[in-house]
């Protein structure tokens, strides 16, 4: 009889499926934060040509608030996000991280 993959893990006791599993978490975490980085580049990119284009810094950030505000709103009609909620998931303040991080991605292409 041949075991497979799963077997032999469960056979190698749980030490095994511990490591298994933290592994493939830093796999998932790793492809995250690569993915993050090209769809920052990218936005950075697109904030340089409003720059050259002459669209006003005001209007740049009006657009990325509202951007936000809508897809949370499409993403939770209920307006749970409003609050930490630990069946969601849902923090707050990673919410005010990310749109910090937009904010000064726009306000550093307009500086230079």
């Amino acid at each position: 009889m041949t075991m497979r993959p799963r077997d032999e893990a469960r056979a190698a006791g749980p030490d095994a499926l511990l490591k298994a599993g933290f592994e493939l978490a830093l796999v998932l975490v790793d492809a995250a934060e690569s993915s993050g980085t090209m769809t920052l580049s990218w936005f950075e990119r697109a904030v340089s040509r409003c720059v050259q284009a002459g669209i006003p810094v005001e209007a740049v950030h009006a657009a990325v608030n509202e951007s936000v505000k809508n897809a949370l709103a499409q993403a939770d009609p209920a307006g749970e996000t409003a609050g930490c909620n630990s069946e969601t998931g849902r923090d707050p303040g990673m919410l005010d991280g990310f749109v910090e991080l937009l904010t000064s991605a726009v306000s550093r292409a307009y500086s230079q």
